[in-house]
């Protein structure tokens, strides 16, 4: 019995061993536990499946997969992370109050945004949230250009976004002290003036009321505007905000106190008929009645302080008064002075000449009121006039027919009154006429005849005269021709001799020009030839850190340019004053800006601006093009030497020399010619 229970124990323990040798030495079968067949799929417990072929090593009892040649279970090393985030993007950059600058970023969860300027510095950092955040910073007055970009955790860059840029301004807009004026006893406004800055929002409050003003303020830089208060002491509070909201506060006390109003009225008489317009003018809602001859009526102010009623009086002589109380409980009166209402048309009266119209004479007499308008036409004619009489005569002649005559008659107070005749107009002879026009013809007869014999009488004298006077009038043409061939060769002689003196000034001025541009060509030529620089010790090297056996060429002064994009336009903008130094081996720039080198071995392209007196030079090193600008004066040598210089570092320097040489001979051979006299 104890011989059997010893080889039971025995059995037992050797498949516990067992057991335990195939945990430990069997990864495959020791991951086949629940945690790790949540996350694999595994065929099989013979061990041939390795838990975490896909890549999860969840719940696996292992941080990485097992060798596979091995089978020890080392580790593999992790591989590099080398992918950069994806570009961020950014929307709705704006400046706002206190110099700060937002904009709205979205960019790779996790990963740094910096924000950096067109030097490339950094001047915020967040960290992204993988939707668009609003990241906030601080900057200078002035323009700037900013650019985003997404730095993961293994310092992988991203490319930058799009630029954006803005204006910053942290400066307070200009306010001055409001200035409040008494109240005006008309409309019981009190206004209320200052000064501020063009274009920027004003509010102005009254401490304990609801009153207050709002706006815009113009381009003359003054607010002017109008408050309605009761009677009493008052603080003012005058807020003024930019385009940015930064903010400039002032306050000012004022004292409201009017005793009566004196609203103002205005009437329009009728014109012949109807009833008296009448306007009044008062502070905004006030309400009052209007009255004039017993005739009463209710009239209340708008909002603009205008009010409008009508009342019915007779011709005659008026007075309209007005009394008015305001919301604040003043009152007062105004009234319009003395007016007349008129609405009777003015008498007019026509009469003609029956008898005088039958020879074709038209004379119309006008009976009218005195300074009245009097429009006439008709028969052919038209007249406008004012009557300084009561009656008035006008005459003209007309062909024989029947015409109707009109007229209008218009008097001080507009009232019209119209009438019209009808004339018959004919042609008749008189007995007088026809005689008269018998004589008349029977004279001229007669002095032709008279005139015909004597001329028959004196034919001889009268050839002889004739002759004369063809014979002088030709002597006369040819004298007149000889003046005037003597007249135009003087005008030729002179016209050439100014047209050569226009041409010897021509030709000098074309010489000068030619001399000034061969000058400069020739010094271009002598400076190529003869540029060797000057060796500075590093001492008294200006411009950074001077390399072995440099030669400094040229010095000029200058300014760093920097390319920049707004809105999609590149534009230049001059950074900062230096100087330049142009040597064998690079081009340098050393001023308030920094300093800034362009390497000849790392040139890539450089561009001569003449208008503006630029170089824009693009070199390996750098991402972003920028350059020099230079006086007038000095740009040919600037130019010239940056070429030289280049081409010597490029073994192009005889090709510079002979281009020179080539184009002082070329302009030699463009010399003016000097103008003849012929």
């Amino acid at each position: 019995m104890r011989t059997c229970l010893r080889r039971a124990l025995i059995a037992v323990l050797a498949l516990l061993i067992a057991s335990a040798a195939l945990w430990v030495g069997a990864p495959p079968a020791a991951a086949h536990r629940d945690g790790c067949h949540r996350w694999h799929s595994c065929p099989s417990d013979t061990g041939s499946y390795i838990c975490g072929d896909l890549g999860y090593f969840t719940y696996c009892g292992y941080s990485s997969l097992p060798s596979s040649d091995s089978g020890s279970g080392a580790e593999d090393e992790e591989a590099d992370d080398i992918e950069a985030p994806d570009r961020p993007r950014t929307k709705s950059a704006k400046a706002v109050a206190g110099g700060r600058v937002t904009v709205i970023v979205t960019a790779e969860k996790g990963s740094r945004i910096e924000v950096r300027d067109a030097e490339d510095s950094v001047v915020r950092r967040a960290t992204a949230t993988g939707s668009a955040q609003t990241v906030t910073f601080k900057a200078k007055d002035g323009d700037h250009t900013y650019s985003v970009v997404a730095v993961d955790s293994a310092d992988n860059a991203s490319e930058a976004s799009e630029e954006f840029s803005v204006t910053v301004d942290a400066s307070r807009p200009e306010a001055g002290k409001p200035v409040v004026t008494a109240a005006d006893a008309v409309t019981g406004a009190v206004q209320v003036s200052f000064e501020a800055e063009a274009g920027a929002r004003y509010e102005v409050s009254v401490e304990g009321r609801k009153e207050q003003l709002s706006g815009t303020v113009g381009d003359g830089g003054m607010v002017r505007d109008s408050l309605w208060l009761p009677n009493g002491s008052y603080r003012l509070t005058a807020v003024v905000r930019d385009e940015v909201g930064n903010r400039t506060r002032t306050e000012v006390a004022a004292t409201v106190s009017l005793g009566k109003l004196r609203p103002q009225v205005r009437v329009e008489p009728p014109v012949g008929g109807g009833t008296t317009q009448v306007e009044v003018t008062g502070p905004p809602g006030a309400a009052g009645i209007v009255s004039a001859e017993g005739e009463f009526e209710p009239v209340r102010l708008d909002s603009d302080g205008h009010g409008a009623v009508s009342i019915s009086v007779d011709d005659g002589s008026h007075r309209v008064l007005v009394n008015l109380n305001d919301a604040f409980g003043r009152s007062g009166t105004g009234s319009s002075g003395t007016f007349t209402v008129d609405t009777i048309p003015p008498a007019l009266k026509l009469a003609y000449d029956a008898e005088r119209a039958k020879y074709g004479d038209v004379v119309l007499t006008v009976t009218g009121e005195r300074g009245a308008r009097l429009a006439l036409s008709g028969a052919g004619e038209k007249r406008s006039v004012t009557l300084g009489e009561e009656r008035r005569t006008f005459r003209w002649h007309a062909s024989p027919g029947n015409y109707k005559l009109v007229a209008r008659l218009i008097d001080a107070h507009g009232n019209i009154n119209r009438t019209d005749v009808t004339v018959h107009v004919s042609d008749d002879w008189t007995v007088a006429r026809i005689r008269n026009a018998l004589l008349w013809t029977a004279g001229v007869v007669l002095v032709l005849v008279v005139g015909g014999f004597l001329l028959w009488q004196r034919r001889r004298a009268v050839i002889a005269w004739w002759a004369r006077r063809r014979e002088n009038a030709r002597m006369a043409a040819e004298q007149r021709a000889a003046r005037v061939r003597a007249a135009r060769q003087e005008a030729d002689a002179r016209r050439h001799r100014e047209a050569l003196r226009r041409a010897q000034e021509a030709y000098e001025r074309e010489l000068a020009d030619w001399q000034r541009t061969r000058d400069g060509l020739a010094a271009d030529h002598d400076f190529v030839r003869q540029l060797r620089g000057t060796e500075y010790s590093a001492a008294d090297f200006r411009w950074g850190a001077r390399k072995r056996d440099e030669r400094v060429l040229l010095i000029a002064s200058a300014s760093l340019v920097e390319v920049r994009t707004r809105q999609g336009v590149s534009h230049t903008e001059n950074t900062g004053a230096g100087e330049i130094a142009v040597t064998d081996k690079r081009v340098l720039f050393a001023g308030v800006a920094g300093r800034r080198e362009w390497a000849y071995g790392k040139w890539l392209h450089h561009e001569h601006h003449e208008g503006a007196a630029q170089t824009l030079i693009r070199v390996s090193n750098r991402q972003k093009t920028s350059g020099v600008a230079y006086g007038y004066g000095e740009a040919p040598k600037v130019r010239l030497a940056i070429d030289l210089a280049l081409a010597q570092a490029q073994g192009r320097h005889g090709e510079v020399v002979h281009g020179a040489r080539a184009a002082l001979e070329a302009h030699d051979r463009k010399r003016p010619t000097a103008p003849t006299g012929d």
